[in-house]
C-alpha cells in the first residue's frame, strides 16, 4: 500500500497532535540516525574487506 503526500501529511498532524512536535522531531531524527549509521556500518566493513585483501597481496608479494 503506497502512502501519498495527503496521507504522510495526515499522519504527520495526528502525531504531533498526539505525542507533540518535540517529540515527533526527536523520532523523526532518531530514525535518520539509525539509517545513517547502518549505511556507514556497511562502508566500515567493505573497508575492512578491502584492507584485508591489500594486506593478503602485500604479503604475497613479500613471498616473490
Amino acid at each position: 500500500m503506497e502512502k501519498t503526500i495527503t496521507d504522510l501529511l495526515e499522519l504527520f498532524v495526528s502525531l504531533v497532535s498526539n505525542v507533540g512536535f518535540p517529540i515527533m522531531v526527536a523520532a523523526f531524527l532518531l530514525l535518520r540516525l539509525e539509517m545513517k549509521m547502518e549505511k556507514l556500518t556497511e562502508a566500515l566493513v567493505n573497508l575492512q574487506e578491502t584492507l584485508r585483501g591489500l594486506r593478503e597481496l602485500q604479503v604475497e608479494d613479500r613471498k616473490f
